[in-house]
């Protein structure tokens, strides 16, 4: 990394020897963290770098920052571990609170965690001499769309399987190959009038699947307005001055809507 003082160099340091992983017991942080998001040892112990990184810039950067979705979920979880973040984390390390805030819905916040989480990855690049992973921090468009959203489910209890990206023309073939599998396997030959019955019975069943998608995608997009698919954090330390982000609350003074806000080193509990 490149500080830009000596006390950033010396907050980095702190943060590379903090660890996560309390020792000698069978379920630690890291192996919690994977298991709940469905990842690999190695892709988790790359997302706790990140995580390291994204702290550093909340407590460094002269602007609000937002952290990527899966530095989020390390956000989060990190959180429940109360002892481990209040009582190690930030007074230790941060010298400070970090906090993190819901938010306080509204519609006007697409573009302001847009912008936060490009600056992000802006001071990212700066501060690191390198941007950012794109597998872990996806460019702001993917960031914030609607299908960027977490649902937890316990896979004890669900099938989880991706949903297939296929277009409505897909659909239409689908159906149809379907009806011709179907009348093939029933009779042999196919009746002049099955293949018509099949490809409107098909065509209908692709409408109504369009139909529902459509709502779903203008309900998903009406809930991105105002529930958590951003997260953000004012950056100032406690010895600075309110001017260049949020309030002593944790919110920006535009207000949060559409994610977590936070305020790193704001002072207060």
């Amino acid at each position: 990394m490149k500080p830009e003082s000596t006390t950033d160099q010396e907050l980095w340091s702190r943060l590379l020897q903090f660890t996560f992983d309390e020792p000698g017991i069978a379920l630690p942080f890291s192996r919690r963290l994977a298991r709940e998001n469905g990842w690999g040892e190695r892709y988790t112990m790359r997302v706790l770098q990140e995580y390291r990184r994204f702290i550093f810039l909340a407590m460094t950067a002269p602007h609000p920052v937002t952290p990527s979705v899966d530095v989020d979920q390390a956000w989060h979880l990190h959180l429940t571990y109360t002892r481990s973040y209040w009582d190690d984390l930030c007074p230790n390390v941060l010298r400070g609170p970090l906090h993190h805030q819901p938010t306080k819905g509204g519609g006007k916040e697409g573009a302001k965690f847009q912008d936060w989480y490009a600056r992000t990855l802006e001071s990212y690049h700066a501060a690191f001499g390198v941007a950012p992973p794109a597998d872990i921090w996806p460019p702001p468009s993917v960031r914030l769309a609607a299908e960027s959203r977490i649902r937890q489910v316990s896979d004890r209890t669900h099938w989880v399987i991706r949903k297939p990206k296929v277009g409505v023309v897909g659909l239409v073939v689908a159906v149809a190959l379907l009806g011709l599998m179907i009348t093939g396997c029933e009779g042999g030959d196919i009746p002049g009038t099955i293949l018509p019955i099949a490809l409107v019975a098909g065509l209908v069943i692709v409408v109504v699947i369009w139909v529902i998608s459509k709502a779903q995608s203008h309900h998903g997009n009406q809930r991105n307005n105002n529930s958590d698919t951003g997260a953000g954090c004012s950056s100032h330390s406690s010895d600075s001055s309110d001017s260049d982000s949020g309030d002593s609350d944790g919110g920006s003074s535009d207000g949060g809507d559409s994610g977590c806000s936070g305020c790193g080193g704001c002072g207060g509990d």
